[in-house]
């Protein structure tokens, strides 16, 4: 299983559409607009490649599995991705 990165990406759109530096910005850009606006609680709907949705997760009991010690887990706001029927499809072929 292979890993693609960021400059990958970069690379696969910089030919056909302009130069290096022009996409990497661009493509921060939109990275940083998903994030600030689920950051803010908002939900991102990307049209044919899914929704990054802001999931609250309330404060539970917990284990600190090296002492044993009981604590609490402060509740926290976690990112979950679903994944559009189109993308799921081009997955599973």
């Amino acid at each position: 299983m292979s890993k693609l990165t960021k400059t990958d990406i970069v690379d696969m759109i910089a030919p056909s559409v302009a130069d290096r530096p022009y996409v990497e910005r661009m493509m921060m850009e939109a990275f940083g607009a998903i994030a600030n606006s689920v950051a803010d609680g908002e939900e991102v709907s990307i049209h044919g490649f899914g929704i990054f949705q802001p999931v609250h997760m309330a404060a539970r009991n917990a284990r600190n599995p090296r002492t044993g010690e009981s604590l609490i887990a402060p509740a926290k706001v976690k990112v979950r991705f679903k994944p559009a029927k189109a993308l799921q499809d081009m997955v599973n072929g």
